[in-house]
This record gives C-alpha cells, sequence and structure tokens, in this order.
C-alpha cells in the first residue's frame, strides 16, 4: 500500500467560449512522435540576452542539460540583429552567463565557474577570456560603468559565524552580497557598501561618480519586502539613503540626464499581494512619485527598467493574464500602452544605447524560446535563432485558451492542452495541473510554467503524447488578473479557488472532452496544497500528485523561510486565528482522503520543508490509501539536479498510467 524512496544522484467570456483557437500542434514535418522526457531534457532555453549599445549584435545565454554529466551548463552565444548565423563565443564545461558589453562594444564581462567559483572574466571582442575577479563569494550580478573604466559587481562576502562546536545560530549566520568596483586595467576590488546590508539590483550614475542600489537589512527572504535604496559615491564612503519606506523598493535605475531615478515599488505598502508600480525619485533625494498608479498589475522587478534616450519614456516587463508584454510608460502623463502584441510571452528585454532597439525571447505554446530583435519606433519582431532543431518531427498537443464560469458566477480562464492525435467527440483522461504561488499564473508558453529548468514541475506535453489532456486553470488569488483577483483568496484557501478549479473540470466534463471517470490532479507548493485540499473534498480523482505541497498551514507557520507570506493570506499568526488555519488546512479533512497519491519533496526545501510532505504521508498511510513518497537528496523547493529532475517527470508519468491507464 505505500513505498517511500530515497532516491540518490545516479537514480534514475462564457461558458464554452475559447478565447483562442488551437496554437500550435507540431514543432515541424519530419516523422512525426510524441514527446518524452529525454525530448523535454534536451530543450535549450535563453534565461538572459544582452544587446549590444549600437543594436548591432546581441549576446545571449544558451542554457541546457548535461544529462551525461548530470549538470547544468550554460554557453555564449552571438549573432548579428540584421541577418547572420549565430556563433558561440566560447565552450565551457560549466556556466558562463550575466554577459555585458562594454560601452565601447569592443569588451565583454560574463561571469564563469571555468576555475573556481562564480567571477568576472573578461572577453575583448576577438580575443580570449581572461579572468577579471577573484573574490571570496560568488558574483551575483555586474554592469559597467558608463566611462567604461570600471565593473560594479554584487557579491557574497561574509562566511557567517558559528556559535562554537559546529552549532548553528539561527538567523545568525547569513551570508550578505555587497556591492564592489572593480578596476578593469588592474582587477583590484573596492568593497563599497556596509557589512550587513544585503545588496540587490543597482544602476550607474550616467557620468560614472555615483552607484544607486538596492539593499534589505538581511539576506533572509522573508525581508525580501523590506528594501531600500541608497545611493554611494564609486569611491566609497557613507551612502545616503534615497528611499526608505515600507514594503518592496528595487530594480532602480538612473535616468539618461541624471536627475531621476526610476524604481519599482509597493508605493509604501509592505504586503506580499499588492501591485507594484514604477516610481520616480529625484537622485538627489525627495519624494518618490508613483507613475503607474492605474496599471493594475505588477511591474516586473527582475526584468530591469529602461528609460529612452530623450527621457520621456521608461519600458517594463508585465504580466498580462496569461501572456508576457513589453509596456511603455509616459514619465509627464503616466499613461501606458503595451509595445508587444499576441497570444504569447515576451521576457529578458535588453535594449540598445537610448533604447531604440531591443532585444527579448519570445515562445508561445507551439515555439520553444527563440531571441527576437525589434525596433522601437517601428515595432516588428524579427527572430534571429533556432535553439532546437532536435524538435523537429516531435508533435505537441494543441493548446487553447479556455473559459468558463465558477460556481458564483466569476469568470475563469486557463489553459487546456488537448492529447496527441485529439479527436472532437471522444473522452479523455484529463489531469488537472494546479500552479503554485498561488500569485502565479500559467502562461501561453512552450510549457505552461515557461521553459528554464527551474520552471519545470510536471511534464505536461510528454503526458499529453501518451494520451492525456491537461487542464491548467488559473483560479482567483492567480496573477495577471489585478489585485483584487490576486487577493481574492484571502483567508479563504481551499475556498472560491477550490470551486473554480472543480467547476472547470466539470466544464471540460460537459464539453465532452474529459471522462469524469479517469480524473486525475496534480501541483507542487501551492499546487501540492491544491492538490491535497481536493482529494480530501472529494473522491472524483483515481490519483492524484501533491509535490512540495503546503499541508498544515499552523505547522508551516513555524517550519518556512517565509512566515510572512502567510501573515499576509491569513491576517494573523496561527495562535491568533487557529480556526481560520485549519479551515484552510488539508490536515483538517485528511480523515476523508482515500486518493491514491504520489507525494515528490526536495529533502533540503527551506520554503516548504519536508514535515509537511511527511503529514500527508501519514495521514494517507493511517487512511491505508495507495501512497508512494519520493524525497529527493539535497534538492530544494524545486528539484533542479538534471537526473532527479528526469525521475520527477518519469515518476508521474508511471503514476497516473497506472491508476488511469488501468484496464483500459
Amino acid at each position: 500500500m505505500s513505498c517511500r524512496h530515497w532516491l540518490r544522484a545516479g537514480g534514475a467570456g462564457l461558458i464554452g467560449l475559447c478565447l483562442a483557437s488551437m496554437v500550435g500542434a507540431a514543432v515541424g514535418p519530419a516523422k512525426a512522435r510524441p514527446m518524452t522526457v529525454a525530448d523535454l531534457m534536451k530543450v535549450r532555453h535563453v534565461p538572459e540576452v544582452c544587446l549590444s549599445p549600437d543594436g548591432a549584435e546581441a549576446l545571449y545565454v544558451v542554457a541546457e542539460v548535461d544529462l551525461k554529466a548530470n549538470r547544468h551548463k550554460s554557453d555564449l552565444w552571438l549573432v548579428p540583429t540584421k541577418g547572420g548565423a549565430p556563433v558561440q563565443l566560447m565552450a565551457s564545461p560549466g556556466r558562463d552567463d550575466l554577459p555585458r558589453w562594454s560601452p565601447d562594444g569592443k569588451t565583454i564581462a560574463f561571469r564563469s565557474d571555468r576555475d573556481e567559483g562564480q567571477q568576472v572574466w573578461l572577453r575583448p571582442r576577438d580575443g580570449e577570456p581572461r579572468q577579471l575577479t577573484k573574490l571570496a563569494g560568488e558574483v551575483r550580478d555586474l554592469a559597467w560603468a558608463p566611462g567604461g573604466k570600471s565593473i560594479a559587481v554584487v557579491a557574497g562576502t561574509d562566511k557567517g559565524k558559528k556559535g562554537g562546536e559546529g552549532v548553528r545560530l539561527v538567523d545568525q549566520s547569513p551570508r550578505f552580497d555587497r556591492l564592489y568596483r572593480i578596476d578593469v586595467a588592474e582587477g583590484k576590488a573596492h568593497v563599497l557598501t556596509p557589512r550587513k546590508s544585503h545588496v540587490g539590483a543597482f544602476s550607474w550614475s550616467p557620468d560614472s561618480r555615483h552607484l544607486v542600489y538596492a539593499h534589505r537589512p538581511s539576506p533572509r527572504a522573508d525581508d525580501v519586502y523590506h528594501s531600500e535604496l541608497s545611493v554611494i559615491a564609486a569611491t566609497g564612503g557613507k551612502p545616503r539613503s534615497l528611499v526608505r519606506r515600507p514594503g518592496l523598493n528595487a530594480a532602480p535605475r538612473w535616468s539618461p540626464d541624471g536627475k531621476t531615478i526610476a524604481f519599482v515599488s509597493h508605493d509604501g505598502k509592505a504586503d506580499w499581494l499588492a501591485n507594484t508600480y514604477l516610481c520616480v525619485v529625484p537622485a538627489e533625494g525627495g519624494a518618490p512619485r508613483n507613475l503607474s498608479k492605474t496599471f493594475d498589475e505588477k511591474v516586473d522587478a527582475t526584468g530591469g527598467l529602461a528609460w529612452s534616450g530623450d527621457g520621456k519614456t521608461i519600458y517594463f516587463g508585465a504580466h498580462e493574464k496569461m501572456t508576457t508584454h513589453l509596456f511603455a510608460l509616459a514619465v509627464e502623463t503616466g499613461k501606458v500602452r503595451r509595445v508587444t502584441s499576441g497570444q504569447r510571452a515576451h521576457d529578458h528585454f535588453s535594449f540598445s544605447r537610448g533604447a531604440d532597439r531591443v532585444a527579448f525571447v519570445i515562445e508561445a505554446p507551439a515555439q520553444p524560446p527563440e531571441v527576437h530583435v525589434a525596433a522601437l519606433a517601428d515595432f516588428a519582431p524579427r527572430r534571429l535563432t533556432a535553439l532546437n532543431p532536435q524538435l523537429t518531427g516531435v508533435v505537441l498537443g494543441a493548446t487553447e485558451a479556455v473559459r468558463w464560469k465558477s460556481a458564483d458566477g466569476k469568470t475563469i480562464e486557463g489553459l487546456l492542452v488537448k492529447p496527441v492525435g485529439y479527436k472532437a467527440g471522444a473522452r479523455y483522461p484529463l489531469l488537472t495541473y494546479a500552479h503554485g504561488g498561488p500569485a502565479l499564473q500559467f502562461r501561453l508558453a512552450f510549457t505552461p510554467y515557461g521553459t528554464s529548468p527551474q520552471a519545470q514541475r510536471y511534464p505536461v506535453q510528454v503526458l499529453a503524447g501518451q494520451g492525456y489532456a491537461v487542464f491548467c486553470p488559473n483560479p482567483r488569488g492567480s496573477g495577471g488578473y489585478g489585485e483584487a483577483f490576486r487577493k481574492a483568496n484571502v483567508k479563504d484557501w481551499g475556498g472560491g479557488d477550490y470551486r473554480d478549479v472543480q467547476s472547470g473540470i466539470d466544464h471540460l466534463i460537459e464539453e465532452g472532452i474529459a471522462d469524469r471517470d479517469r480524473l486525475g490532479m496534480m501541483g507542487w507548493s501551492y499546487g501540492g496544497f491544491m492538490t491535497a485540499w481536493s482529494i480530501g473534498q472529494t473522491n472524483r480523482f483515481k490519483a492524484a500528485s501533491a509535490g512540495a505541497g503546503v499541508i498544515n498551514p499552523a505547522s508551516f507557520y513555524g517550519q518556512t523561510d517565509i512566515p510572512s507570506f502567510l501573515d499576509a493570506y491569513f491576517v494573523a499568526p496561527p495562535w491568533e486565528v487557529p480556526a481560520v488555519y485549519a479551515r484552510s488546512s488539508p490536515m483538517t479533512f485528511a480523515g476523508k482522503m482515500k486518493t491514491p497519491t504520489l507525494i515528490q519533496h526536495g529533502e533540503k526545501d527551506v520554503r516548504v520543508p519536508l514535515a509537511q510532505g511527511d503529514e500527508l504521508y501519514r495521514a494517507l498511510r493511517k487512511n491505508r490509501v495507495a501512497v508512494e513518497y519520493a524525497v529527493y537528496p539535497g534538492q530544494g523547493h524545486v528539484v533542479t539536479e538534471p537526473r532527479m529532475q528526469a525521475d520527477v517527470f518519469r515518476r508521474n508519468v508511471r503514476w497516473f498510467d497506472k491508476w488511469l491507464k488501468k484496464g483500459r
């Protein structure tokens, strides 16, 4: 009835209305075959693009899995933006990434682990690479000074302290990231920021004399929304506080005239679920001003901001329902317009000097990630790469956007990936995939979460190739639909969001697509919560797979590295509102769980610690329910070690085949 696996590194607008027709059926015309786990593991993606100052060439990072060596690797490539064959600049057995053009376009700085640790290297446009830094900690980010004589680097330094005899003092041994200035000619490093300040993103002033940087009091994840902005001279000295207020204040970017700094902010609210806005502040100090009050979504703080050459426009990325796009904000009026278009995902924007051209990545359900370029004055994207020729002939399940009415009349949407060879009128086993967050969302991308290894949870197209329909709903609480929708499951985990998912399944049964007798459910993180919650509410599922799920919110509060996350959703800690936590706890309904369940969890997960998986496992064992519990040694909240990741995929395929295809 049960099995626990310890894996080793070498182990294996209205109901019925579709928002879009099929957006993809096959990558190429060669001999057709469905996708396999091996195919999925070989998909290359682009985590970063860097356009040259003159816009004539684009550097980009190609990341892929080396399954034989059981590691991830990445290399730098270069492609002319007016057309021409891409060229691999260097080959490394490990990772080369974070490419940065020098202001004159003659030298490339990048990060590499080719020697020891993640350090900065330099490569002349037509020369051999040389190592620039040998810092004690690993490099997190880097940027050239506009004058070209220095490079600013964020790198780890502090090794932390122990309490003696190997004792680890909780929250007293952080490893801070600090800001350095590196002399390009000599390679000498000058530490700039205070010892107890954890530095994030930064930006050079146009005259290379100062840097503005985001920082928070510690590296703890729980402090991510307690960040401030400060300015420091490039020669060092005492930092000057620029923005100090509650919430997120991040991703600073100096204006071309040096008078203003743009940044992403909660606008003075410390709130996990609130919108983030595009704000500006005078570089010499003063009151911040919110420019994007009417933009009802989160401005992306990770993608960076870019000023136009005349300082009249700021470009930023953001989600819009099931797509991601580039937006332009007029500084004078605050008016926002969308630059990109189409039902697809646009990411990793990089701009030429003056922001007249932009390079970026596009992916869609039938298109793996590819690098594109466009002029911003007359936006017409042109594809520059073809990264995955090995997928020619691999047939994908067609992906549709679907919309339905939930139990209370609210309109909800999501994705349906149809099985390969789908025939109208035939009913298919349906796997419902619940996303994490819960304020994340499924996107119209090559895989619903995106193509990077960190985004992979379940092999959606592999399952489609095995004859499953896969349903990916965006219930209330999801991102991309505005702040009110994002907050609609506060104090209501497992309430309206659960009904949204179940009504979506009912809709697909009514549409004649799903076989009501062959339903499965899966999800990771919050999706693991939703899966565990669902099998305590209904016995309609023949099998379930719960990955790293929150199983008991009350005990989770004392285990996770982000307790303030629960403060945001439950309004107070569990000892103050125990009934609220119990009402939304799968463990409250554990006695009703009868569904055969696969549990998967990283052994070193600090976000949703292993004890949460243990609680679900014990409950299912007590109920004498068929359960398989796979724990992945050394892995965190996401299983990223290639062979273990492949095992996650294959184990799910086997599990659902066992319970949904048995006897058929």
